[in-house]
């Protein structure tokens, strides 16, 4: 069960779809922390329902391929979320250039620290430029 759900989107400064190469665009990570468990106990025939909810610290990671034809600014491996409370929500920016026309993977790995960097919850954005293609 996945502890985060993370959205990738790309977005330009004039809101347009991004289409063409060599321009530098935002990729975005919206990332919530959707944990919580669930107890059952059965009390005088009926079953009451409990569940507590669990805030983390999380890092993210990106990978993007094909890496030779991706410019980024910043950091992309490691990066601190923070603490995140159950329901609650962080926004992380990268700015990154295609530099080629063509098909491009993006895959955002969010990890929980406290629990030894375990998988807490994973994104996915395929990027098409379309055009000649390499």
């Amino acid at each position: 069960m996945e502890n985060v759900q993370i959205e990738l989107t790309l977005t330009t400064p004039d809101g347009a779809p991004v289409t063409e190469p060599n321009d530098f665009v935002c990729l975005r990570a919206l990332v919530k922390n959707v944990s919580c468990v669930y107890f059952a106990f059965p009390h005088d025939l009926k079953v009451e329902m409990y569940f507590t909810a669990s805030a983390g610290v999380f890092v993210m990671n990106l990978n993007m391929e094909p890496s030779d034809d991706i410019l980024y600014e910043g950091v992309i491996q490691d990066v601190p979320l923070g603490r995140l409370e159950p329901g609650a929500s962080r926004e992380i920016d990268t700015i990154v250039c295609f530099l080629a026309h063509g098909y491009f993977e993006v895959l955002a790995e969010v990890r929980l620290v406290e629990a030894g960097q375990v998988k807490a919850g994973i994104g996915y954005l395929k990027v098409t430029l379309p055009g000649e293609l390499r």
